[in-house]
């Protein structure tokens, strides 16, 4: 209650204030109309069209329509003038008799708007307790099977045998309720609709159909309110997706809303408007001092007026669309504008809509939500692995840093983990790569159903995923994550009639024993691979006070200098995962397995022997055969006795000559003017050393950790070049 009425007292001092500026503004009229009868020149012309329009788009707002309604008039009639005296003169008449009516119109308001009932319903969002699945259907083998599966992923399953007992079940608020048809006729289809649109009930509705229902029956089922359907044969990952896309909501961040307007007034009312419905809002009234709050506020949409001083919004969107951060920020004008020229002009400066003043509230707010909600899926698709919807590694990274700075700041505990699914290259061997792809969005929807609601998840290659826990002890987390080992371990996999279990290891590390983010991941990683070698199929910890490296955590599996960043970590893909790690952990890791011959030959040259491995296996993996060098003198002898298409070299080389000075004595020796080069970094990621490296003739400049699939591609070029 107070809150509403301080949202109230907000709103009525603004309409005070509007009231007692309103004179002031036809003052500001009258003197710029003077200015244009005395020499009419261009920019006195705007100045006048300038201040109609801000009048002719507040009025309404504050309850003067009629004021509104002159002032659009006169704006309109404003709007055609030219710098003719005579065009002047013969329009003085009109504008004078124009001007007078605002006057009139501003001497009492003659409506309030009631633009403050905007209802926001959020979806309700997932709190990781254990969701209830309501089910009714006669299938009891295919209920069953499902029930025991989805238990794995926090889904209770409960049978109902009737549409009364799944009324009777309404109270108790299941997640989703799952309707078994039995047959596909025309009556059962119209029955069936009939009763799903009486329940009543805001639980999304899944109907498992025949596969010949035909789309008439669909949208009957529809209408009567189902959310989706899976037609027979049940497909579990085709349907646990869907589940998981009908029951899991993430919480979502208020939506951030900048607006541009040098309408004081009317730029905090609208704020204060969608204030109270949900969104955060910063108002900037100068424009020429966008850049910083735009900077520091990191807005969804910009919504700004198109008619202002020093500024005007066309010019301003093209200089906040030359800064790359900004591409893709929605940009919408809300403006009295409605010439065809000046729209098309606004489209091309980069704005994605228009709307008009005066706009009600309610309209605005959908209207906003609705360009910030598809933003927002278009950064979530540049942000997130495309196969499971997890973070992807670099903003799993930044996520690790943000709660790293949070938890040093606070003294609060932090737990990163490192997880990799066991054996896993003999599923894809078997069942080829579609059924690994179904695995690994099964795990990543067990992980989110697990965690989800307490941790950031991401995919960082292959099989290997990142787990940072903030304000969790390494107990705890080794707790919840073996419950998550568990419970995978359980779910059945079936694939061309055979059915399987899998199993995973993982590594953690904890804050405050490990007090850097490198720290952390390095440590991870090293149990991880303990792990594997111990036998899969469990949790590690590494006690910091009995590692290396100054007490934190280096190992030679996963040693990198001390400057080096969380992307210099190796991070496993499906070409060589932690299970060979470990193998070659067990046998003798000081030998490069001899690569086979027959593919093109690469000449590989970095002085990290594991990376070295790493390269070797996924260009043996497609057919390359790759000749190693640990030094730059090594690679330029290999160089000139193979003569390869390629040669892949590391920027940082020791002991020895480094990457430019091997790629210059490549490109000196005649011989060797076919050899293509890639430089390889992980430190030096600066413009000019991609620069320095085109002038000592490296033909491409690739950043570690590498992506595995663009440098193939890259390599192809070149070799077919």
């Amino acid at each position: 209650m107070a809150d509403k009425d301080a949202y109230e007292e907000k709103l009525n001092k603004l309409r005070q204030e509007y009231r007692e500026v309103l004179p002031h503004r036809l003052l500001e009229i009258d003197s710029a109309w003077e200015q244009v009868l005395q020499d009419g020149s261009k920019d006195k012309v705007e100045k006048l069209y300038g201040l109609i329009h801000g009048l002719a788009g507040s009025g309404a707002t504050f309850g003067y329509t009629r004021l509104s309604g002159a002032a659009k008039d006169l704006e309109a009639l404003i709007h055609g003038l030219t710098e003719s005296d005579a065009a002047i003169a013969a329009l003085k008449p009109r504008v004078d008799k124009l001007i007078e009516a605002l006057k009139e119109a501003a001497t009492q308001p003659d409506h309030l708007e009631h633009s403050d009932h905007i209802v926001a319903n959020p979806p309700k969002t997932f709190t990781g307790k254990e969701q209830l699945v309501c089910w009714l259907g006669d299938d009891d083998q295919l209920a069953n099977r499902f029930r025991d599966q989805l238990t794995n992923f926090r889904m209770a399953v409960k049978r109902v045998d009737s549409f009364n007992e799944l009324r009777a079940m309404l109270a108790d608020e299941p997640s989703v309720i799952i309707i078994d048809r039995l047959d596909g006729d025309d009556d059962n289809v119209a029955d069936l609709s009939e009763r799903l649109a009486s329940l009543e009930t805001e639980a999304p509705i899944l109907c498992i159909t025949n596969p010949d229902e035909t789309m008439e029956s669909w949208i009957q089922l529809v209408r009567a309110g189902a959310s989706a359907s899976a037609p027979k044969p049940v497909n579990f990952y085709e349907f646990l997706e869907k589940l998981d896309a009908l029951t899991y909501v993430e919480k979502e961040a208020p939506y951030r809303l900048l607006i541009i307007d040098d309408d004081k007034i009317l730029a905090n009312h609208t704020a204060a408007i969608l204030n109270k419905a949900g969104m955060q809002v910063r108002v900037v009234t100068d424009p020429a001092k966008t850049m910083r709050p735009l900077e520091k506020f990191h807005p969804d949409l910009i919504l700004m007026d198109l008619y202002m001083p020093k500024c005007s919004g066309l010019e301003l969107a093209k200089i906040i669309r030359q800064d790359n951060r900004y591409l893709t920020t929605p940009i919408v004008y809300l403006s009295r504008e409605t010439q065809v020229n000046k729209k098309l002009a606004a489209l091309e400066m980069g704005a994605d809509d228009f709307l008009f003043k005066p706009v009600k509230y309610r309209y605005l707010y959908h209207a906003l939500s609705a360009r910030i909600k598809r933003a927002r899926q278009l950064k979530a698709y540049m942000t997130r692995d495309g196969l499971t919807g997890l973070l992807n590694h670099s903003n799993l990274r930044e996520r690790l840093n943000q709660e790293m700075a949070r938890a040093v700041e606070s003294n609060r505990p932090l737990t990163y983990a490192l997880l990799d699914l066991d054996d896993f290259r003999a599923v894809n061997s078997a069942y080829g790569y579609p059924a690994g792809d179904c695995i690994l969005k099964s795990f990543a929807i067990l992980l989110k159903r697990h965690l989800g609601h307490r941790a950031h998840i991401g995919r960082l290659g292959g099989v290997e995923f990142g787990v940072a826990l903030p304000r969790t002890t390494q107990e705890v987390a080794e707790r919840i994550l073996n419950q998550v080992r568990v419970c995978f371990s359980q779910v059945a996999h079936e694939f061309g009639g055979s059915s399987f279990h899998l199993t995973l290891s993982g590594g953690l590390a904890a804050y405050p024993g490990f007090e850097t983010t490198e720290h952390l991941a390095k440590s991870a990683a090293q149990a991880l691979l303990q792990a594997k070698s111990m036998g899969r199929n469990q949790l590690l910890a590494i006690d910091p006070e009995t590692t290396s490296n100054q007490g934190r955590g280096a190992s030679r599996q996963t040693a990198v200098e001390d400057e080096a960043d969380f992307d210099d970590i190796l991070l496993l893909d499906d070409a060589v995962d932690a299970d060979e790690l470990a193998a070659d952990e067990e046998g003798s890791p000081d030998e490069i397995p001899p690569p086979p011959t027959g593919g093109p030959k690469i000449v590989v040259v970095d002085d990290d022997r594991q990376v070295l491995s790493h390269i070797a296996a996924v260009l043996r993996e497609n057919g390359y055969d790759p000749c190693l060098a640990e030094t730059g003198d090594e690679g330029f002898d290999l160089v000139k006795k193979h003569r390869p298409k390629v040669a892949l070299v590391d920027l940082l080389l020791f002991p020895g000559i480094h990457g430019f000075e091997l790629c210059q004595r490549i490109r000196e020796d005649p011989d060797l003017q076919d050899v293509r080069i890639i430089l390889m970094t992980a430190v030096y990621k600066d413009y000019r050393y991609r620069l320095e490296g085109k002038e000592a003739g490296a033909d491409e400049f690739v950043e570690k950790p590498l992506d595995f699939y663009s440098l193939l591609q890259k390599i192809k070029r070149l070799s077919d070049a």
